[in-house]
């Protein structure tokens, strides 16, 4: 779901830069967990797999920026999104 891991990426990378850490590459993919539920289909889960490209950051920095406040589970209601976060190498 493109639009999903765009929706993570593009606040990730605003609010790292708004504190100097701007990203020189940003790479999200989302898997979205789709189940049967009765007579009907539920979003139990996304997980938000990111890595990026930041210069001067370190890894529990990234990992703690990474994991505030989604808007992506904000928007969709989503009971559980779980961002895994690492920096490139």
């Amino acid at each position: 779901m493109p639009a999903v891991a765009a929706c993570y990426s593009l606040p990730l990378s605003h609010g790292l830069a708004m504190t100097g850490h701007k990203p020189v590459r940003v790479t999200t993919t989302a898997k979205v967990h789709l189940k049967h539920d009765g007579g009907s289909f539920v979003i139990p889960l996304i997980e938000l797999d990111m890595e990026e490209s930041v210069p001067g950051m370190d890894e529990s920095d990234f990992q703690e920026a990474a994991k505030k406040n989604c808007p992506v589970s904000k928007a969709l209601a989503v009971p559980e999104t779980t961002p895994n976060a690492r920096l490139a190498t």
